[in-house]
């Protein structure tokens, strides 16, 4: 949610004129980065630095920089944040040691994507329908190969299973809303970076 949050605090940014309203963004936005560190969230590490990035090539093209000075000072600063990070935080520490062996599960995500996948394949126009407990009931994969909701083990070798979500944007919408809410998802992302790429490249 905070990477959802960050690019309309930096729209509003370049919008507001206040020196107080900027000087609390500013805050906002340092408070922010420093919450999500905290999380840890791999998802929103990713999402954080790919923003950043894109974010970069615009202005750099609105105000005439150099782009791989941009770039080259992007990627600098936030390998000094990561260096940080790593240093000051023990949360982040321990996530890192722990990354070679989420990483050969994908965190056990996986296990949800494949019985995601066949349950689509069931309904593939509409979806299964609102609300997160369908993903967890039985019912969208008993005429799949897995015959049952997807779940994993709570920790490596703990022998306990839990249910498990789909943990995938794309894999959530076809299994809930099926083609009919995947197609204009998908369109509208593809608008919004044609359009981005026309106005920063034009």
């Amino acid at each position: 949610y905070l990477c959802a949050l960050l690019p309309f605090a930096f729209i509003t940014y370049f919008l507001w004129k206040q020196k107080w309203l900027k000087a609390f963004l500013i805050l906002s936005l340092i408070l922010s980065v420093v919450a999500l560190i905290l999380s840890t969230s791999r998802g929103g590490f990713v999402a954080f630095i790919s923003m950043v990035f894109i974010w970069t090539v615009y202005l750099s093209r609105e105000k005439g920089i150099n782009i791989i000075k941009a770039l080259t000072t992007t990627a600098v600063s936030i390998l000094f944040l990561g260096v940080i990070s790593y240093l000051l935080f023990s949360p982040v520490r321990e996530r890192i040691s722990i990354l070679p062996e989420q990483l050969s599960t994908i965190n056990q995500r996986t296990d949800a994507w494949m019985p995601g996948l066949y349950a689509f394949r069931e309904k593939p126009v509409f979806g299964w329908g609102y609300g997160e407990r369908i993903f967890h009931q039985d019912g969208p994969f008993q005429n799949t190969p897995y015959k049952k909701a997807p779940l994993t083990e709570a920790s490596k070798g703990s022998g306990e299973y839990v249910p498990i979500g789909p943990h995938n944007t794309f894999l959530k919408i076809l299994f809930h809303q099926g083609l009919i809410g995947f197609i204009p998802y998908v369109i509208l992302i593809l608008f919004a970076i044609w359009d981005f790429w026309r106005k920063a490249t034009g």
